[in-house]
């Protein structure tokens, strides 16, 4: 479980290095049918880290392209734990803990065989 810096929100180094070399035992010389966003979002969920979305909810959604072409996407990541006070939206938690000094960078690319290629990390 990754520990905070308060009242900063700052992921320490040892942490993200930790955190880092679990994404890149997923994915290194490994080729993928889809991409393994749940798989991912399973990493960072057990050491208490949520991924999220711009209105600061837990991410839900879709990713595009990569055909021809690599994606790179940066998503924001929070600390998974809620005040009891924090804000709901139609039953949604949002997340006011995000961590500012660090993100999920995601890239993935289609190869010729329909297999995806994928690099992610926490970038600070």
């Amino acid at each position: 479980m990754i520990t905070l810096h308060r009242p900063t929100n700052k992921l320490l180094a040892k942490d993200r290095k930790r955190i880092n070399k679990k994404l890149y035992d997923l994915t290194v010389n490994k080729y993928f049918d889809l991409i393994p966003l749940d798989d991912i979002f399973q990493v960072l969920q057990n050491e208490g880290i949520v991924v999220l979305q711009e209105d600061g909810m837990e991410w839900a959604g879709m990713l595009c392209g990569g055909v021809k072409d690599t994606v790179i996407c940066y998503f924001d990541i929070a600390d998974q734990t809620r005040p009891e006070d924090a804000p709901w939206d139609n039953g949604r938690n949002i997340y006011p803990h995000v961590i500012r000094n660090a993100v999920l960078s995601l890239s993935y690319y289609q190869l010729g065989s329909g297999r995806w290629e994928i690099v992610t990390y926490i970038a600070s």
